[in-house]
């Protein structure tokens, strides 16, 4: 019945949210249909029984609040500056609500961890932000990481409800989004599936698991991928807050016309299972073959796709 009542609830909402959106704002696209899974997602959440000491209901209040506020920027404007404020202290704030990192080392490590977080929400929302340009591309990301965590997190009964409705929005969304502009997942979408991920990596490190590694298996090119572009930018002497056309699926939908940069993700990501099992098959630790595998595969086959296939003549 949960996923029959996600299914129905998800897909009627995303229509009733586009309706809505056609009627008010109808000299644009709609955009931030994530925020629906944010308010549903994190309502899950406030009601799941952990055995963790954070306060489930404070920390996902905090989100909800937080993301509607970065859903005005999907709706009329925020400055870049403010939308940076709210990814940064957004990093900030689920470690220390999460768990006392003064446990794992010392003080002057805390401050340098927390202000890792909060540049690595930055970065990852933004590289998810920038996967919402093309149909069913934002899609293809979450069902890819999600289906990881939920790997990752199937013993714990607890966020396998988080992780399905997740789920279930993205499938339900991607009926929407296949359409070239029809709707986009946002950027209050961006920031709480960016949020999301942070928590459970959260969750990850508390527990010991050294499976929260896998989500490299889907975060290592769309990664790898922002930090070759930003580079080149730089190189080229480009504002870095301008619109531009150099992410590896954009190139693959400018030069084939259709939406075959769909497969870049998946094939990059069963390449990378593949090398894992290999390594694996040798006994090597779970660990160091991962961060190989993914960055590895993801190096060779990023710029396969970006100068060999890209290069080839089309018949």
């Amino acid at each position: 019945m949960f996923v029959i009542n996600n299914l129905v609830f998800y897909f009627f909402a995303i229509y009733l949210y586009k309706i809505i959106w056609n009627k008010y704002i109808s000299d644009r696209v709609p955009k931030g249909a994530g925020i629906i899974l944010c308010i549903i997602v994190s309502i899950i959440a406030i009601n799941l029984n952990h055995s963790f000491e954070f306060n489930n209901f404070f920390l996902f209040f905090l989100i909800i609040i937080f993301t509607l506020i970065y859903w005005i920027d999907d709706l009329f404007h925020l400055p870049s500056l403010i939308r940076l404020f709210i990814q940064f202290v957004m990093g900030l704030i689920l470690p220390i609500i999460i768990f006392d990192i003064s446990l794992f080392m010392p003080p002057s490590i805390d401050y340098l961890l927390l202000f890792f977080f909060g540049l690595f929400s930055i970065f990852l929302t933004n590289t998810i932000n920038f996967y919402d340009g093309a149909d069913l591309n934002i899609s293809v990301f979450g069902i890819i990481n999600l289906l990881l965590l939920l790997f990752i997190f199937n013993s714990y009964s607890q966020f396998v409800l988080v992780i399905m409705s997740s789920l279930i929005f993205i499938l339900c969304f991607s009926f929407f989004n296949y359409k070239a502009n029809n709707i986009f997942f946002g950027d209050a979408g961006s920031f709480f599936l960016s949020t999301l991920i942070i928590f459970f990596i959260c969750i990850g490190l508390i527990e010991g698991n050294n499976e929260i590694v896998y989500l490299l298996i889907g975060l290592s090119l769309p990664i790898f991928d922002v930090i070759y572009v930003i580079i080149l930018r730089i190189y080229l002497r480009e504002p870095l807050n301008t619109r531009h056309f150099y992410q590896i699926y954009q190139l693959v939908q400018n030069k084939f016309k259709n939406k075959n940069y769909i497969l870049i993700q998946p094939i990059n990501s069963v390449l990378i299972i593949l090398c894992l099992f290999i390594m694996n098959s040798y006994g090597l630790d779970i660990l160091f073959s991962t961060l190989f595998s993914s960055f590895f595969v993801t190096i060779l086959f990023y710029f396969f796709v970006r100068f060999v296939v890209l290069n080839k003549q089309i018949k």
